[in-house]
Protein backbone atom coordinates (compact mmCIF):
# COMPACT_ATOMS: atom_id res chain seq x y z
CA UNK A 1 0.00 0.00 0.00
CA UNK A 2 1.49 3.11 -1.33
CA UNK A 3 1.57 6.87 1.13
CA UNK A 4 0.59 9.45 -0.71
CA UNK A 5 3.50 10.84 -1.86
CA UNK A 6 4.61 7.37 -3.61
CA UNK A 7 0.87 7.24 -4.91
CA UNK A 8 0.83 10.61 -6.06
CA UNK A 9 3.83 9.60 -8.21
CA UNK A 10 2.19 6.56 -9.49
CA UNK A 11 -0.90 8.60 -10.45
CA UNK A 12 0.96 10.94 -12.93
CA UNK A 13 2.65 8.09 -14.52
CA UNK A 14 -0.36 5.85 -14.49
CA UNK A 15 -2.34 8.69 -15.77
CA UNK A 16 -0.58 9.38 -18.58
CA UNK A 17 -0.42 13.16 -17.43
CA UNK A 18 2.75 14.25 -18.65
CA UNK A 19 2.18 13.22 -21.95
CA UNK A 20 -1.41 14.58 -22.25
CA UNK A 21 0.06 18.16 -21.04
CA UNK A 22 2.85 17.63 -23.60
CA UNK A 23 0.11 17.11 -26.29
CA UNK A 24 -1.25 20.81 -25.10
CA UNK A 25 2.02 22.52 -27.69
CA UNK A 26 0.74 20.53 -30.48
CA UNK A 27 -2.67 21.21 -29.62
CA UNK A 28 -1.64 25.46 -29.98
CA UNK A 29 0.75 24.79 -32.60
CA UNK A 30 3.80 25.83 -30.78
CA UNK A 31 7.07 23.96 -28.98
CA UNK A 32 7.61 25.84 -25.72
CA UNK A 33 12.21 26.13 -25.81
CA UNK A 34 13.75 24.12 -23.42
CA UNK A 35 14.60 27.58 -21.11
CA UNK A 36 10.58 26.83 -20.65
CA UNK A 37 10.51 23.49 -19.41
CA UNK A 38 14.06 23.49 -17.62
CA UNK A 39 12.58 26.51 -15.39
CA UNK A 40 12.15 25.16 -11.81
CA UNK A 41 8.94 27.18 -11.30
CA UNK A 42 7.60 26.46 -14.97
CA UNK A 43 8.16 22.52 -13.32
CA UNK A 44 6.22 23.11 -10.76
CA UNK A 45 3.26 24.69 -11.86
CA UNK A 46 3.32 21.52 -14.72
CA UNK A 47 3.33 19.10 -11.53
CA UNK A 48 0.85 20.96 -9.59
CA UNK A 49 -1.69 21.11 -12.02
CA UNK A 50 -1.41 17.52 -12.79
CA UNK A 51 -2.09 16.61 -9.28
CA UNK A 52 -5.00 19.31 -9.26
CA UNK A 53 -7.05 17.10 -11.96
CA UNK A 54 -5.98 13.70 -9.89
CA UNK A 55 -7.81 15.03 -6.74
CA UNK A 56 -9.36 18.17 -6.41
CA UNK A 57 -12.44 19.63 -4.22
CA UNK A 58 -15.37 21.10 -5.63
CA UNK A 59 -17.58 23.98 -4.28
CA UNK A 60 -18.66 24.84 -7.43
CA UNK A 61 -19.71 23.57 -10.94
CA UNK A 62 -19.27 26.00 -13.35
CA UNK A 63 -18.34 26.57 -17.29
CA UNK A 64 -16.54 29.61 -16.53
CA UNK A 65 -13.25 28.68 -16.19
CA UNK A 66 -11.96 31.27 -14.81
CA UNK A 67 -14.64 31.41 -11.76
CA UNK A 68 -14.07 27.44 -11.55
CA UNK A 69 -10.50 27.99 -10.68
CA UNK A 70 -10.67 30.54 -8.28
CA UNK A 71 -13.15 27.58 -5.99
CA UNK A 72 -12.76 24.46 -4.65
CA UNK A 73 -12.89 21.73 -6.52
CA UNK A 74 -13.52 17.98 -6.35
CA UNK A 75 -12.26 15.69 -9.54
CA UNK A 76 -11.31 12.25 -9.82
CA UNK A 77 -10.06 10.55 -6.98
CA UNK A 78 -13.05 12.06 -4.42
CA UNK A 79 -15.37 11.69 -6.88
CA UNK A 80 -14.18 8.07 -8.27
CA UNK A 81 -13.91 6.76 -4.47
CA UNK A 82 -17.52 5.22 -4.55
CA UNK A 83 -16.60 3.22 -7.42
CA UNK A 84 -12.90 1.96 -6.17
CA UNK A 85 -13.45 1.28 -2.92
CA UNK A 86 -16.38 -0.82 -3.64
CA UNK A 87 -14.90 -3.36 -6.16
CA UNK A 88 -12.50 -6.35 -4.98
CA UNK A 89 -9.00 -5.49 -5.02
CA UNK A 90 -9.30 -1.80 -5.66
CA UNK A 91 -9.31 -0.36 -1.93
CA UNK A 92 -6.24 1.51 -2.35
CA UNK A 93 -6.22 2.82 -5.81
CA UNK A 94 -7.78 5.95 -4.74
CA UNK A 95 -5.84 9.15 -2.73
CA UNK A 96 -8.97 8.86 -0.34
CA UNK A 97 -8.43 5.70 0.71
CA UNK A 98 -4.41 6.31 0.99
CA UNK A 99 -5.06 9.03 2.96
CA UNK A 100 -7.42 7.21 5.41
CA UNK A 101 -4.70 4.26 5.26
CA UNK A 102 -1.81 6.41 6.44
CA UNK A 103 -3.38 8.77 8.50
CA UNK A 104 -6.03 6.05 10.22
CA UNK A 105 -9.06 8.08 9.32
CA UNK A 106 -12.80 7.63 8.24
CA UNK A 107 -14.17 8.00 4.99
CA UNK A 108 -15.13 11.70 5.96
CA UNK A 109 -12.36 12.28 7.40
CA UNK A 110 -10.56 10.92 4.39
CA UNK A 111 -12.71 13.48 2.51
CA UNK A 112 -12.14 16.58 4.34
CA UNK A 113 -7.99 15.56 4.54
CA UNK A 114 -8.23 15.47 0.32
CA UNK A 115 -9.90 18.73 0.40
CA UNK A 116 -7.39 20.39 2.66
CA UNK A 117 -3.97 18.64 0.91
CA UNK A 118 -6.08 19.66 -2.76
CA UNK A 119 -6.33 23.23 -1.46
CA UNK A 120 -2.84 23.70 -0.42
CA UNK A 121 -1.94 22.41 -4.10
CA UNK A 122 -3.90 24.94 -5.69
CA UNK A 123 -2.80 27.71 -3.55
CA UNK A 124 0.84 26.72 -4.43
CA UNK A 125 -0.60 26.62 -8.22
CA UNK A 126 -1.83 29.65 -8.12
CA UNK A 127 1.39 31.77 -6.31
CA UNK A 128 3.55 29.84 -8.80
CA UNK A 129 1.81 31.23 -11.60
CA UNK A 130 2.54 34.50 -10.17
CA UNK A 131 5.91 34.03 -9.61
CA UNK A 132 6.68 32.62 -13.33
CA UNK A 133 9.62 34.70 -14.77
CA UNK A 134 8.89 36.81 -18.29
CA UNK A 135 11.14 34.47 -20.86
CA UNK A 136 10.31 37.63 -23.77
CA UNK A 137 8.31 38.02 -26.28
CA UNK A 138 6.79 35.37 -28.22
CA UNK A 139 7.75 32.90 -25.67
CA UNK A 140 5.78 34.89 -22.85
CA UNK A 141 2.83 34.83 -25.14
CA UNK A 142 2.72 31.07 -26.03
CA UNK A 143 3.74 30.58 -21.78
CA UNK A 144 0.39 32.85 -21.05
CA UNK A 145 -1.55 30.32 -23.46
CA UNK A 146 0.05 27.37 -22.27
CA UNK A 147 -0.87 28.06 -18.70
CA UNK A 148 -4.48 28.93 -19.79
CA UNK A 149 -4.32 25.17 -21.24
CA UNK A 150 -3.87 23.94 -17.95
CA UNK A 151 -6.19 25.52 -15.72
CA UNK A 152 -9.08 24.33 -18.53
CA UNK A 153 -7.71 21.16 -18.35
CA UNK A 154 -8.46 21.47 -14.84
CA UNK A 155 -11.65 23.03 -15.33
CA UNK A 156 -12.90 20.47 -17.87
CA UNK A 157 -11.92 17.76 -15.24
CA UNK A 158 -14.49 18.89 -12.54
CA UNK A 159 -17.03 19.62 -15.20
CA UNK A 160 -16.40 15.78 -16.51
CA UNK A 161 -16.43 14.25 -13.88
CA UNK A 162 -20.25 15.57 -12.86
CA UNK A 163 -21.61 15.59 -16.49
CA UNK A 164 -20.69 11.47 -16.53
CA UNK A 165 -23.17 9.05 -14.95
CA UNK A 166 -19.81 6.72 -13.52
CA UNK A 167 -19.18 8.77 -9.97
CA UNK A 168 -22.67 9.71 -9.22
CA UNK A 169 -25.58 7.50 -9.84
CA UNK A 170 -27.85 10.29 -8.71
CA UNK A 171 -26.96 12.51 -11.59
CA UNK A 172 -25.09 15.15 -12.23
CA UNK A 173 -26.81 18.24 -11.20
CA UNK A 174 -28.41 16.79 -7.59
CA UNK A 175 -24.63 15.18 -7.21
CA UNK A 176 -23.33 18.66 -7.51
CA UNK A 177 -26.37 20.46 -5.79
CA UNK A 178 -25.86 18.16 -2.27
CA UNK A 179 -22.44 17.39 -2.60
CA UNK A 180 -23.25 13.48 -1.74
CA UNK A 181 -22.95 10.28 -2.81
CA UNK A 182 -24.26 7.03 -1.50
CA UNK A 183 -21.38 4.73 -1.05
Amino acid sequence: IFNLEDYTEFRILQGAMPSMFDLMECCFGFVLPKEVHDDPVFKQIWREAMIIVLWTNVSGYRCNYSELLTEKFITQDICSYNNEQSREGHAFCNAVSVVMNDEGLDVQQGMDRMDEITEEHFKIYSDLKARLRSFGGEVDKNVKDYLYGLDCWVACEIVYCFDIPKYFTVGPDTAEEVRKTHL
